[in-house]
């Protein structure tokens, strides 16, 4: 009887040894889920502040002015391509590759109030559109308004309280997409005979707006 209970000790312990590293890849792996998990609710993306850029890691804050952006873009192979107006290649809401545009209003000693996204090559331009949509959705969920577009496309848009996002496709000289990101000001400025930077922001504007109102009918 006491070589059976040794025995039965003996497998016991056997089959806990077996299980104990089990059960530390399977604390481990839960750590590590609780990491991502909490990293990934950590580095949500507050549209409304700026626009985080995956590769290279750059947060950029919206009304900012030329010498902030060239400071942290510096290093990264950014090309300024006229007054107000910065491109670079860039990687963004978790594996979107493009070229990423920075537009600056005014032009000339202006802030940062728009972002324009856009690709090099555009020969499948339904792959584009599906794949810029599905990478917004990802990170802004579902746009806020939707109505038929132009070539078959929808146009889409996101309206934050601060922020809109625009998606459609323009037929100007053929299709032409078109992904933005734009900051908008509460408060317009009151134009006066020596505020020429006002109202040449008012007019952009004026024309973005007439834009939402033409995709949202809003």
């Amino acid at each position: 009887m006491p070589y059976l209970v040794v025995s039965k000790v003996s497998i016991c312990s056997q089959l806990w040894f077996r299980w104990i590293p089990k059960l530390r890849d399977f604390e481990t792996a839960t750590s590590h889920m609780q990491f991502v998990v909490l990293h990934a609710e950590k580095d949500k993306m507050n549209i409304q502040e700026g626009y985080k850029i995956d590769e290279p890691d750059i947060f950029v804050p919206w009304d900012i002015d030329e010498q902030t952006l060239t400071q942290k873009l510096n290093g990264h192979d950014f090309k300024h391509v006229t007054a107000g107006y910065y491109t670079i290649s860039c990687t963004s809401l978790n594996g979107l590759c493009c070229m990423l545009g920075f537009h600056f209003e005014p032009r000339k000693n202006g802030n940062l109030n728009e972002l324009e996204f856009f690709r090099t090559d555009y020969n499948d331009l339904e792959k584009s559109f599906n794949n810029f949509q599905s990478h917004f959705e990802k990170e802004f969920g579902k746009p806020t308004s939707e109505a038929n577009g132009n070539e078959g496309y929808k146009n889409y848009a996101w309206k934050f309280e601060s922020v809109q996002i625009v998606h459609y496709v323009f037929d100007r000289f053929g299709p032409e997409e078109h992904m933005r990101i734009k900051k908008i000001k509460k408060d317009e400025s009151t134009t006066t005979p020596t505020s020429r930077r006002a109202d040449s922001a008012k007019r952009n504007d004026n024309t973005f707006k007439k834009l939402w109102f033409r995709l949202t009918g809003k």
